[in-house]
């Protein structure tokens, strides 16, 4: 079968093949642990201040307020994903309507997702207040 997931009647079932499962679930107790020397050795706060956009942050920030569309296009891992959606709610965007964010894929966005709320969570903490879940 080559390791191919057919259903019923001997064909492909491509959902059961694709293998989103297997590589979305933790594999054991360091499933959250840093994977690069980077990410080990810098707390998140630096992690966040390394990236390209925070030396733009509050150019970006004016450019938004002055105008109703704006298009942000950077470099695959400049930040723009992960660190302009926290501006934005850090600036009081989240108060007046829902901050969004959108993937292509379903992958790309619960990675995001998650990355975003470890974010949150470790400036949260960082600034000695409590973090609730709801």
């Amino acid at each position: 079968e080559d390791g191919e997931a057919t259903n019923e009647n001997g064909e492909i079932d491509y959902k059961k093949s694709s293998g989103f499962a297997q590589h979305v679930k933790k594999k054991g107790d360091d499933a959250n642990a840093p994977v690069s020397n980077f990410a080990k050795t810098k707390s998140i706060r630096q992690q966040r201040e390394y990236l390209p956009v925070f030396s733009v942050r509050e150019e970006l920030l004016n450019v938004i307020r002055e105008n109703t569309c704006v298009v942000i296009v950077g470099e695959t891992g400049s930040g723009k994903t992960t660190q302009l959606t926290q501006y934005l709610m850090e600036e009081g965007y989240g108060e007046l309507g829902l901050i969004g964010c959108t993937q292509p894929r379903r992958v790309a966005a619960m990675s995001v997702a998650k990355r975003v709320s470890e974010e949150v969570a470790a400036g949260v903490e960082e600034k000695g207040q409590k973090l609730t879940k709801k």
